[in-house]
């Protein structure tokens, strides 16, 4: 990992803020350590496989179910909306401001949509611009934290209603990457995102991993995202 770090040095500050928003003043976190590292011309390659990611979280016959270079936009199937961002990723108005070059996802599962048990939404963004990934993750850090505070509800299919829980915002490895766990009756997911400095730009790595046999899946979408980022810096 190369040793000069800034792009996401607002993440600490950004979660110490979203707190003071919610819970009235806080003291002033210290500046993160920032991963600095280039990237590679394909995107899709510095995506975790089926075969180590099976490998990182333990579960066997993970495969590639879908794979996509363009965004969603599912804000009408997330109430309350403004949530969507906070809900999952790969959703297009969670980026927006961050004007997107690129972007590549890929949906890794032991089964078919919709009966797998396990699962893993991978999604990479490609800007130009340092600050803006910078103040996205900023943004998302509050964001997260804002939505923590109420249920999330998601319809994905007509007659369903899921209720989600997301629960408070963490920083974990080296403070570079936003953690949240997100629980409903049907299953409990882990949420990492972090961004990291290429040699034009910037990267967004945001990743969920999902279990519905009941364990925890704690962990999971940090290795993933981390893994990422190494792949990213492989990839140069």
């Amino acid at each position: 990992m190369i040793a000069t770090r800034r792009v996401i040095a607002a993440l600490a500050t950004g979660i110490v803020a979203a707190t003071a928003a919610l819970a009235g003043p806080a003291t002033a976190a210290p500046q993160p350590p920032i991963p600095a590292l280039t990237h590679g011309t394909h995107l899709e390659n510095v995506l975790v496989g089926a075969g180590p990611l099976s490998r990182l979280i333990g579960v066997d016959g993970m495969h590639v179910v879908g794979t996509s270079t363009t965004l969603l936009d599912r804000t009408p199937t997330v109430e309350p909306a403004r949530c969507v961002g906070a809900f999952e990723p790969g959703h297009r108005t969670a980026y927006a401001a961050a004007q997107p070059d690129d972007v590549v996802r890929a949906i890794v599962a032991d089964g078919k949509p919709g009966r797998a048990v396990h699962s893993v939404n991978q999604t990479v963004v490609r800007v130009a611009d340092r600050r803006a990934a910078r103040d996205l993750v900023s943004a998302a850090t509050a964001d997260w934290a804002r939505c923590s505070e109420q249920a999330v509800t998601s319809t994905p299919r007509p007659g369903r209603l899921d209720e989600w829980q997301l629960h408070p915002v963490h920083l974990r490895a080296d403070g570079t990457i936003l953690v949240q766990l997100q629980t409903s009756a049907r299953a409990t997911c882990e949420r990492a995102m972090t961004a990291t400095e290429a040699q034009e730009g910037a990267i967004i790595v945001d990743v969920m991993s999902c279990d519905k046999s009941g364990e925890d899946p704690a962990g999971q979408a940090e290795r993933i995202a981390m893994t990422i980022v190494d792949n990213v810096g492989r990839a140069h």
